[in-house]
């Protein structure tokens, strides 16, 4: 007898019992604005993350720190982090690291694959117990003044995210979120650079851009680090829990963004919730 495949009506429905399965389940936080801002973001990173799959060049999820010191990159780069510090703790999905804003970082290398030129996304859970403290680091391979480097970062600095990098002339370029950060608060922090443009995204939702035209210096002047400073790793530390860190070698735009989020929100038949 002849096999037969799939009818459209089947493979449909297959599709729709797969979607559900893999719905996300919530964390149990306080508060129905709290909860919708967490679940938008966490839509936003996984739509970040099937848009750029073969861009990825660091996957850090940060649950677990081995025996051995070591932080594992899942990008297939071997972007293997060694822990100086940070303890494990709760976080957005699963495990966070927790860093005491003192002395506490991750070493991760200074493969090629970290050094972005034409484009770049940095994206991370964050929670912040200081956040109005000066340059607390959450991804960074370069420096934060002083000279001509090459490289980039993501930190926040007197409650304003700041995406930063330093262009093939070794010029740095800055831009600031308009949004303030709030203590002991999740957030999704995104940083993007596209050869055009400069943006961050805050929850999802674009804050704020700067234009510039270039590349970016490589290859980076320093290993990267999270939770500190490429520079000096063990100085500008941050006072809180990172989750979820992300590079890519490639930037979504945002229109890109803006569909994905809807997307996100829609999957997860979640309402949208005014700042």
């Amino acid at each position: 007898m002849k096999k037969k495949g799939f009818t459209l009506i089947e493979l449909l429905v297959i599709i729709a019992i797969i979607g559900m399965l893999s719905s996300v389940i919530l964390v149990n936080l306080s508060g129905t604005r709290e909860r919708a801002k967490i679940s938008q973001g966490l839509s936003f990173s996984q739509s970040m993350n099937n848009a750029l799959g073969a861009y990825l060049v660091g996957i850090w999820s940060l649950d677990k720190i081995n025996p051995d010191n070591t932080v594992i990159d899942a990008s297939g780069y071997n972007n293997n982090c060694i822990s100086s510090g940070p303890v494990e703790d709760d976080g957005i999905m699963r495990k966070a690291l927790s860093f005491d804003g003192v002395n506490d970082y991750l070493n991760c290398g200074n493969q090629l694959s970290l050094s972005a030129s034409d484009a770049l996304t940095i994206e991370a859970w964050v929670f912040d117990r200081a956040p109005s403290e000066s340059y607390e680091y959450i991804v960074s391979n370069d420096r934060d003044c002083c000279g001509a480097y090459k490289g980039y970062s993501l930190f926040i600095n007197q409650n304003k995210v700041r995406f930063q990098i330093w262009d093939s002339s070794s010029v740095q370029r800055r831009v600031s979120s308009l949004q303030s950060i709030s203590a002991n608060t999740w957030y999704h922090i995104a940083g993007t650079f596209d050869g055009n443009k400069m943006s961050i995204y805050i929850n999802g939702n674009l804050d704020n851009s700067l234009n510039f035209i270039g590349t970016i210096g490589t290859p980076a002047s320093y290993n990267l680090a999270i939770g500190g400073l490429g520079y000096s790793p063990a100085n500008y530390n941050i006072n809180g829990k990172i989750d979820e860190v992300r590079i890519y070698g490639e930037a979504l735009i945002a229109g890109e963004i803006k569909k994905h989020y809807a997307e996100g929100l829609k999957k997860h038949k979640l309402t949208i919730v005014n700042r």
